[in-house]
């Protein structure tokens, strides 16, 4: 008993502890620095931004952040946590009832006669676009064929009436051609080289020169194959801006040339437009137009003829 007296105060004397109460308080701090320890090795292990180049930003943020405020922003995330394992859970149990839902689906055949009918379906899908596919090309091809046509074997009506368009409208529209192969006939007048126009699309003006343009056409025409008549018009620069008029009276002074063209007007504007463009001085211009003035009961029934016989 005294040896082990002897031993226990030599321990005391070497770790510098006076008493046993003292030894006991020692020993229970080392167990604690020894758990404290283990916890710290394994957070390392567990959590690396803790020790890592990567983590430095938020260690320095966190050192940075007031005790309180870390406090309530990690309470904010553990919130956010059971938030979204709550949310988790019911997603669980949503998945489940729906595989529950989709087995006794598939038990019930429905499952079956649904698929053999997307396949009818996915069929008739494959042969409506086999279908459709050679449609579409048929259709280009007659498009294409149609338009070829149009473009190179008008009659010769068409072409002058082309012809005639082209100068009425100083060159904006070249060409009219008959639409093939519509229920109701109509024509298209084409602008520039390429982009074509119904008539419903067209201005007043532009419309009003186009059925001049086909007039004249038809009285090219009718003159092939019977005696020419004289060509009667009616005021029919109304409704056209001064350079497509001026352009017009031209056309009418070179259609003179081979037909009697009686022209109505009220427009003293239109005598002076003819007078400007009409050929040579004044003796010549007499013998290539006449203008007789006709006169009624007021001053808004004077009337003008041109005849340029």
């Amino acid at each position: 008993m005294g040896q082990v007296t002897s031993k226990i105060e030599a321990l005391l004397e070497k770790g510098d502890i006076e008493d046993h109460e003292q030894f006991k308080a020692t020993a229970r701090q080392v167990q604690e620095r020894r758990e404290l320890e283990r916890k710290l090795a394994e957070m390392h292990e567990l959590e690396p931004l803790l020790t890592n180049d990567d983590g430095q930003p938020y260690r320095v943020d966190l050192d940075a952040t007031p005790h309180e405020e870390a406090v309530a922003r990690q309470q904010q995330l553990q919130d956010d946590e059971k938030r979204l394992q709550e949310l988790l859970n019911q997603l669980h149990e949503e998945q489940g009832n729906l595989r529950r839902q989709q087995a006794e689906f598939e038990k019930s055949g429905l499952a079956q006669e649904l698929h053999s009918k997307i396949n009818v379906i996915e069929e008739q899908l494959d042969s409506d676009a086999h279908r459709w596919a050679v449609l579409t090309i048929a259709r280009d091809i007659f498009e294409r064929t149609r338009e070829e046509f149009q473009r190179e074997r008008q009659p010769a009506l068409m072409q002058a009436a082309s012809r005639y368009l082209s100068t009425l409208t100083l060159g904006r529209y070249t060409g009219v051609r008959a639409v093939i192969g519509e229920k109701e006939q109509d024509l298209e007048i084409i602008e520039g080289e390429a982009h074509a126009k119904r008539v419903n699309e067209l201005s007043r003006g532009t419309a009003e020169q186009l059925f001049l343009a086909m007039r004249f056409a038809l009285i090219e025409e009718y003159a092939r194959k019977a005696e020419s008549m004289p060509v009667v018009l009616d005021d029919i620069l109304v409704n056209f801006d001064p350079e497509r008029a001026t352009a017009a009276c031209r056309v009418i002074m070179d259609l003179s040339e081979r037909f009697q063209i009686l022209f109505l007007t009220c427009h003293p504007e239109t005598i002076s437009m003819f007078e400007s463009i009409a050929p040579g001085g004044k003796e010549e211009r007499a013998e290539a137009m006449k203008i007789v003035e006709l006169s009624g009961t007021g001053a808004d029934d004077r009337l003008s003829l041109v005849d340029t016989a």
